[in-house]
């Protein structure tokens, strides 16, 4: 009777989370993500565009604090196996953002911590839609 209960709670509880250890890959990040950016200096609204290959093909980001757009001039996003993230994001007439960070069990959102060429650093988060 324990062994039958241990299967159950195997099926019921173990089972569904295996999706918590499938590998991660470039090819994860492909969408469009919306993400903010928040830290000391700024307050980023953005709206990502990533090819399968984790390349910035587009988008835009809104700063809150100066009221103002710019546009994604380029960027890499790079996820390994563990689905830790780094990347850049380069945008018009402003900066460089380095990120690091992680892909959630859907792979659908990502969260993590920033730093840029203003020595502005913060977090962000985002989702994919």
């Amino acid at each position: 009777m324990k062994n039958f209960f241990l299967r159950i709670a195997f099926l019921c509880f173990l089972l569904p989370s295996l999706e918590a250890w499938s590998a991660c890959s470039n090819a994860d990040l492909s969408g469009i993500w919306t993400s903010v950016f928040s830290g000391r200096l700024y307050l980023e609204y953005c709206q990502l565009i990533t090819n399968n290959q984790g390349v910035l093909t587009g988008g835009s980001c809104f700063d809150v604090h100066a009221v103002s757009s710019r546009q994604v001039l380029s960027g890499n996003l790079n996820v390994d196996s563990s689905c830790l993230m780094t990347g850049t994001i380069n945008l018009d007439g402003y900066t460089t953002i380095n990120l690091t960070g992680g892909l959630g069990l859907g792979k659908d959102s990502a969260v993590g911590y920033y730093a840029d060429t203003n020595n502005d650093r913060g977090t962000f988060s985002g989702v994919r839609r």
